[in-house]
C-alpha cells in the first residue's frame, strides 16, 4: 500500500470515494494504491496517525482530511500539528501546496503527510465550516438565486441534507467537484 487517506467522518470519506471512483481511469493508470478510512471520533484522528506510521513502515504517504470547524485554515492546521507534536510525532513545518492543502514534514521521517481543511469560508454567516459548505457551494454553481437563502443561515446543514448531499456529488461531474472540492483534488494527486 503506497498511501493511505483518513476523513474526519463518514460524510468526507463518502465524497472522497465517489471523487477518487471518478478519478479511477487516472488512478489506475499510474497505478496507485491507496485505502480510505472515516473517523467518526475527530478528536482520535491524529492518534490513529500515530499508530498507523509505526504499525505500515510501507506506507509512503498518508492523506487527511479535516473539517475548518470554527477555525481559519491556517489555525486547524496549527491545531492538528499542535496535537501530533503532543504524541510525539513531530512536525518539523508546514507548507502549503494549493488550495486548503498542506503538506507536514516530519523530523527523522520519510513519511510524507498531506492534509486538507474543508470549509467555504466566503459563507461567513456560517458558524462552523466543513464538508458540506462544498456541496452548498455546488448547489449555488448550479442554482444561482438560492444565495439569499445561503446567506440567511448559519450551517450549511440547514440548505441541504446528507442524502441529497451524497445524490448531489453522484451526479456531478468530474468538472463540478474539482471548481467545488479543489482542496480534495490536490490532496488526492499529490498522494
Amino acid at each position: 500500500m503506497d498511501a493511505l487517506v483518513l476523513c474526519e467522518g463518514s460524510t468526507e470519506s463518502e465524497i472522497v470515494k465517489i471523487i477518487i471512483e471518478k478519478l479511477k481511469p487516472a488512478a489506475e493508470k499510474n497505478n496507485r494504491s491507496c485505502r480510505l478510512r472515516g473517523n467518526r471520533f475527530s478528536n482520535s484522528i491524529s492518534s490513529v496517525m500515530i499508530l498507523l506510521t509505526r504499525l505500515f513502515k510501507r506506507v509512503k504517504a498518508i492523506g487527511v482530511i479535516l473539517d475548518s470547524k470554527n477555525f481559519t485554515v491556517e489555525k486547524r492546521i496549527m491545531s492538528f500539528v499542535d496535537s501530533l507534536n503532543a504524541k510525539g510525532l513531530k512536525v518539523r513545518n508546514f507548507e502549503q501546496i494549493c488550495h486548503q492543502t498542506f503538506i507536514l514534514h516530519l523530523e527523522n521521517q520519510n513519511l510524507k503527510i498531506y492534509m486538507s481543511v474543508s470549509g467555504v469560508h466566503e459563507f461567513s454567516n456560517f458558524k462552523r465550516h466543513s464538508i458540506e459548505d462544498h456541496r452548498v457551494l455546488l448547489l449555488l454553481r448550479r442554482n444561482p438565486n438560492i444565495e439569499g437563502r445561503i446567506r440567511s443561515v448559519e450551517s450549511a446543514q440547514e440548505i441541504i441534507s446528507k442524502d441529497i448531499l451524497l445524490h448531489l456529488v453522484k451526479g456531478a461531474s468530474t468538472e463540478e467537484l474539482y471548481k467545488t472540492c479543489t482542496h480534495i483534488f490536490c490532496l488526492l494527486k499529490n498522494l
